[in-house]
């Protein structure tokens, strides 16, 4: 709760990006506006999971770094590091995945793309009249959500709780660790950073806002 707002963390990630074979480096199924239930919470889309073979929607944070200035934070994501939200609606344009990757693992989108596409195209779905309250806003889990009592990751020892909702899938925070680094949750309980550009672990699981007056 928060003040008049109630925040919610999606129970699973959303359905897009892609699906990948952890065993043998590949890409398989590409999601798309065409799949039922495309860009909503599905139970399947739970990104890496130890002992699992095909991770579920997984998609890269973004296309670069957009939150470094060459040497620090830019200035409007403050000062901190690990506390600010870089979760940045600037970056909105759909990944262009024919782009070649370097490798099975590493792709370098290059149109501007970024995770808040996924988690706008989110908001303006629950935004129509068939899902209930509307919501106010909606984002990503940020660093200082993650690491309060009520969630109870822990940065210095690198993990969350492994019992209750947090550890469900792997997914990308909304904020920075350092230059190269966005903090991340494995569905081991696992609590780290991982490079921008890996789009092979990790999914978008939303925060959203709704107010009290809607419930």
């Amino acid at each position: 709760y928060d003040g008049d707002d109630i925040v919610l963390l999606a129970k699973y990630n959303l359905k897009v990006g892609r699906n990948y074979y952890n065993f043998n480096s590949t890409y398989s199924n590409l999601y798309t506006s065409s799949d039922t239930g495309y860009g909503l919470q599905d139970s399947t889309m739970r990104g890496e999971v130890n002992g699992e073979s095909l991770w579920n929607g997984v998609v890269a944070f973004s296309y670069t770094n957009y939150w470094y200035d060459g040497s620090a934070l830019k200035a409007k994501y403050g000062s901190a590091w690990n506390t600010n939200n870089i979760y940045d609606i600037d970056y909105t344009t759909a990944p262009d995945f024919s782009t070649t990757c370097d490798n099975s693992t590493n792709c370098y989108y290059t149109n501007g793309y970024s995770i808040a596409y996924y988690v706008e195209q989110y908001k303006n779905t629950l935004l129509g009249s068939n899902y209930g309250a509307p919501i106010k806003d909606a984002r990503l889990l940020t660093y200082a959500e993650a690491t309060d009592s009520s969630i109870g990751c822990d940065g210095s020892n690198g993990a969350c709780p492994t019992t209750g909702f947090i550890a469900n899938t792997s997914f990308w925070l909304g904020s920075a660790y350092i230059t190269y680094g966005v903090w991340s949750v494995y569905s081991d309980g696992e609590f780290g950073d991982c490079s921008w550009y890996r789009d092979s672990n990790f999914g978008v699981r939303p925060v959203i806002t709704i107010s009290k007056s809607n419930i």
